[in-house]
């Protein structure tokens, strides 16, 4: 698992554990409003809510059913985003994706970048068989990257998820 390797390079970016210091992006990542229109899920308004994203991030690595890494940019040395598995079932070999940028590096392919060695890695690392995302399906720059690293939408679900409105869902999955 990429957790394990510590640290990870790709040529514009370090994939790394997050730290403490990370709090503060991580922070603005789930407060900003344009990040969070795709999550189906309310913009943080209170450093608590933060505390306890981390909190569950490192109870998931923890359990070994998931973790969150942090996506830095190599040329500024800043925490540009965070990206992981939100939850591995390792009775089916199977785990689902989930990941986010600040705005200002969107569409630059950092995401697509920071996903395929944290997908590989870790579907050698548990021998996953499938990854699967549940992303908005008018979220086209999310469609963009998962057809980039080889995944196919195989599932449409309108209206399943509640927050505030009815959402859609739509399933990516990629078999290894």
């Amino acid at each position: 698992m990429i957790t394990t390797l510590h640290t990870h390079e790709t040529p514009n970016l370090l994939l790394r554990p997050i730290r403490a210091a990370d709090t503060h992006t991580i922070h603005t990542l789930y407060s900003t409003p344009e990040t969070m229109a795709w999550r189906g899920a309310a913009v943080f308004t209170s450093p608590d809510e933060t505390q306890a994203l981390l909190f569950h991030w490192r109870r998931i690595e923890a359990r070994q059913t998931g973790f969150r890494i942090g996506i830095e940019h190599k040329q500024t040395a800043q925490l540009i985003g965070t990206a992981g598995f939100k939850h591995i079932n390792h009775t089916h070999r199977s785990g689902e994706i989930g990941y986010e940028l600040l705005p200002a590096y969107w569409n630059r392919g950092y995401m697509t970048e920071a996903l395929k060695p944290i997908i590989e890695l870790t579907a050698a690392h548990y021998h996953l068989h499938t990854v699967t995302a549940n992303i908005d399906p008018a979220h086209t720059a999310s469609k963009r990257v998962l057809e980039k690293l080889g995944f196919v939408q195989e599932a449409h679900f309108r209206e399943n998820y509640f927050f505030e409105r009815w959402w859609n869902s739509a399933i990516w999955v990629k078999h290894i």
